[in-house]
């Protein structure tokens, strides 16, 4: 069981600094970060026969830090997601639902309105200080973390009802949105940058999100069986 609550302390923290990736450039503090939280992601890789998430761990985990990470950052930050290049066709990748779901491709459509609804029945309001639409993939990710929080509580507090019922509204959520549309924002983030941080990351996120929703899985069977 502490090996459980470890994971389940742990992958809050992932959720939350995985989010972060997508939308603003890194710096030396949040690689330090990531770097505590690697080793994770690339032992639920190795358990579970997840390649992108041990190749994403050890990319980042090669990455040195200094003045000259944080600069290359903010410039491949950009160049990803905000600079559009119009004369070669490239256009920044947009981390957002709507984009990647809807017919318009374009943001703010019925997928955000969708997970607003699954945000305000787990009594969230709006977050005035994100100044992104609610489908950014960073706020899916913070959502995800909130949600992680509870299973973690229900499970220091032996409630295995409330456990179950987590579990099964994060993977409804993983499965109704974020498994939707991940996939294909790494894989853009990885055709449009060149650097180890930004295809390392872009691994590690795919990665995770691979393993943690077969955890969930497992972790959902346990439950029932010791309730038989």
């Amino acid at each position: 069981m502490d090996e459980i609550l470890d994971y389940l302390s742990a992958r809050r923290i992932i959720y939350s600094l995985l989010g972060v990736f997508f939308y603003k450039e890194a710096d030396n503090t949040y690689l330090e970060a990531l770097k505590r939280i690697m080793p994770v992601i690339r032992t639920m890789g190795v358990e579970r026969d997840i390649r992108e998430a041990v190749q994403g761990a050890d990319m980042v985990l090669s990455v040195e830090e200094g003045a000259d990470f944080e600069d290359g950052a903010a410039k491949e930050f950009a160049a990803v997601f905000l600079i559009s290049d119009v004369l070669n066709g490239v256009k920044p990748v947009t981390p957002h639902e709507s984009v990647y779901l809807s017919l318009s491709g374009m943001t703010m459509q019925d997928e955000r309105d969708q997970v607003m609804e699954e945000y305000f029945r787990e009594g969230l309001g709006r977050d005035k200080s994100f100044k992104e639409p609610e489908d950014h993939i960073k706020a899916e990710l913070d959502f995800m973390a909130f949600l992680s929080g509870k299973s973690l509580e229900a499970a220091e507090k032996d409630e295995p009802e409330l456990l179950e019922e987590s579990i099964g509204r994060q993977i409804a959520f993983m499965s109704g949105h974020i498994e939707k549309w991940i996939y294909r924002l790494c894989a853009d983030v990885r055709n449009c940058s060149h650097s180890a941080f930004f295809k390392g990351m872009s691994f590690a996120a795919e990665g995770f999100i691979k393993a943690d929703r077969l955890f969930l899985k497992d972790l959902g069977e346990v439950i029932k069986s010791a309730e038989a």
